[in-house]
């Protein structure tokens, strides 16, 4: 059985209600779900809670909605996942504003490593696993000086493992524009961290 079948199994039991399969997913998604916060959540919310807080409090609301996932494979849940986790960032970060709460002068909580250093199994590679700190520092940055679009490129194909034409049929550019886009976005980030195998 490989992974994506047993994700798909999973998927099956959780409907049925198995708390088991639930748990399953969870554990699976947590590890991406966490980069994603790390990612996109910003400093308002992270001041607030850590990253590992708030993606298992959304990894929970979401599977216990798992109802409204239309049937698919392991790379349709994976894209629903991330749909669904980024709502419920721009929620957060809604309820934040409406409270009108200065979360600027509120103690950061997260001492965690960056989402990179968390989701490095994306780049599976030995060198990637033992960058330093002020290495992931230099590449958390560089990571954000990419554009909105590059950051989405970037995790899709890494992190969600969109093929290119899924990618380019969410950003509406041809495949190619989309590879150019992402090759360019991995090689500022494999120069941050002077280490090539980002762009292998």
């Amino acid at each position: 059985m490989t992974p994506d079948d047993e994700i798909d199994s999973w998927i099956h039991e959780a409907r049925d209600g198995s708390p088991d399969a639930v748990d399953a997913l969870i554990q699976h998604h947590l590890p991406a779900i966490r980069a994603l916060v790390r990612l996109k959540a910003g400093p308002g919310i992270l001041q607030r809670e850590s990253a590992a807080d708030v993606a298992q409090s959304i990894c929970r609301e979401i599977l216990e909605s798992l109802g409204s996932f239309r049937e698919g494979g392991a790379d349709d849940f994976r894209g629903w996942l991330h749909t669904i986790a980024i709502r419920k960032l721009h929620d957060r970060h809604r309820g934040l504003f409406a409270a009108k709460r200065d979360v600027r002068r509120e103690v950061a909580l997260d001492n965690t490593p960056s989402a990179w250093s968390e989701a490095c199994d994306v780049f599976q590679t030995p060198s990637n696993v033992a960058i330093g700190r002020e290495a992931q520092a230099r590449l958390d940055a560089a990571f954000a000086n990419l554009d909105e679009e590059q950051q989405n490129i970037v995790w899709w194909s890494r992190f969600l493992r969109l093929s290119h034409r899924e990618i380019a049929m969410r950003i509406g550019k041809t495949e190619t524009a989309t590879r150019k886009s992402l090759s360019r976005a991995l090689l500022r980030l494999a120069e941050a961290v002077d280490d090539d195998t980002f762009v292998a």
